[in-house]
């Protein structure tokens, strides 16, 4: 992954903040042709330009995917695992279910399974899902979110300069070298 590379070809340190992408989304989710009513085309196109690009970088991605869910839930579990310094593996394997899959990331099932095969504690998730003890603080990162002008993602930030949009890895490299040159 180009944030992998990254990492190790300019030492940076990745946060993985919370953006709420689609929170309108009813929690059972609904086929793409429902939620993008009238540019559905469009959107088709869309995902195997995304196909292209995941491929470019050895990414897995589902173009014919036709189901997008509501990741409230998937967000305050992976908000919860970063804060106790788990998030990384499980961040992973959410971005699989729902780019690959095509699961409902709404489902208590589904993301108590992907968190036994992250490695946690699957009561403790299972506690974290039913009592919502994260949602204030993952309330805030979205409002954090929303303040800094993230609409889209992916989404980069790096001090107060960001790039938006899946780029080129040299662009990337681009962005980074600017903002170190800007100190």
């Amino acid at each position: 992954m180009r944030v992998d590379s990254l990492q190790k070809d300019y030492d940076l340190e990745v946060s993985w903040r919370f953006f709420p992408l689609h929170p309108e989304i009813p929690e059972e989710g609904m086929t793409l042709q429902d939620y993008f009513q009238g540019r559905y085309p469009q959107i088709q196109e869309g995902q195997i330009n995304l196909k292209k690009q995941f491929a470019a970088e050895g990414l897995d991605y589902n173009e014919k995917g036709n189901f997008i869910c509501n990741t409230r839930k998937a967000q305050e579990l992976a908000f919860w695992a970063r804060e106790t310094g788990q998030g990384e593996n499980l961040h992973k394997l959410l971005y699989h279910a729902v780019f690959i899959d095509g699961v409902n990331l709404s489902d208590d099932k589904i993301l108590l399974a992907i968190a036994e095969k992250a490695g946690l504690d699957r009561e403790k998730c299972a506690q974290v899902l039913a009592t919502g003890e994260v949602k204030e603080a993952l309330d805030k990162e979205w409002y954090e979110s929303r303040q800094r002008g993230v609409s889209s993602i992916p989404f980069f930030l790096i001090g107060n300069q960001a790039m938006v949009g899946a780029q080129a890895y040299e662009r990337f490299c681009a962005f980074v070298e600017h903002v170190k040159a800007q100190g």
